[in-house]
């Protein structure tokens, strides 16, 4: 189970590839906002008399060339991006990392061999009713951890509404099973607990009366 849930570790929060130009668009827009930044500083520069006229306006000129042209290299990095984005969420069925893929898988994983684990633990249970119950906490975690595969595997963005609807349906029935029958032992607990009071206050009396006569 362990081994399950964090094989998601041995991999990237991104593929290589699609960080490289993430971090280089980064990039570029730091240098956007720098070369803005030196506008500013020019002007302040121009109105304090620290530079003269032609100076302001080449200076000013040139970094509004080089904003433009990172403003066309970021977009053209922004459309990669979105392409490799793109590319990689069709073959990670919608999830843009093998990190994010592994991730749910080894949750849906976890959850079936709980869920197995717990019925496979009901069928030890003597208690016909502390059987079912068990059996229900198994089913419903079963069903969880078939929801995250189909989740996963489903080429939409989300599953649909009757899905869920069906989902909900199956799950509140179980739950409701289950409470009835947990319900069911903790009756059958008191009602042990009350035959045990009784004839202990049976004994008692008896033992009282028997006290009595000597």
């Amino acid at each position: 189970m362990a081994v399950a849930f964090f094989s998601h570790m041995f991999f990237p929060n991104r593929e290589h590839d699609i960080s490289a130009v993430k971090n280089e668009r980064n990039q570029v827009t730091e240098n956007i906002t720098n070369a803005s930044q030196a506008i500013v500083q020019l002007t302040a520069d121009f109105l304090q008399n620290n530079i003269d006229l032609p100076t302001f306006e080449a200076s000013v000129k040139l970094q509004n060339i080089t904003i433009g042209d990172l403003e066309l290299q970021e977009q053209q990095l922004t459309e990669e991006f979105n392409k490799m984005d793109r590319r990689y969420r069709k073959l990670y069925f919608g999830f843009p990392s093998r990190r994010l893929l592994f991730y749910n898988i080894g949750l849906g994983i976890d959850f079936c061999i709980l869920a197995l684990l717990i019925i496979n633990l009901s069928f030890k249970q003597k208690n016909t009713t502390k059987r079912l119950s068990y059996g229900l906490v198994g089913i419903i975690g079963l069903q969880i951890g078939v929801y995250f595969f189909v989740w996963i595997l489903y080429d939409q963005q989300d599953l649909s509404y009757n899905i869920y609807m069906c989902i909900m349906v199956l799950i509140a029935g179980c739950a409701a099973s289950l409470g009835y029958y947990l319900s069911k032992i903790k009756y059958e607990k008191i009602s042990v607990l009350k035959s045990k009071n009784t004839f202990l206050q049976s004994a008692l009396d008896s033992t009282f009366k028997i006290l009595g006569k000597k």
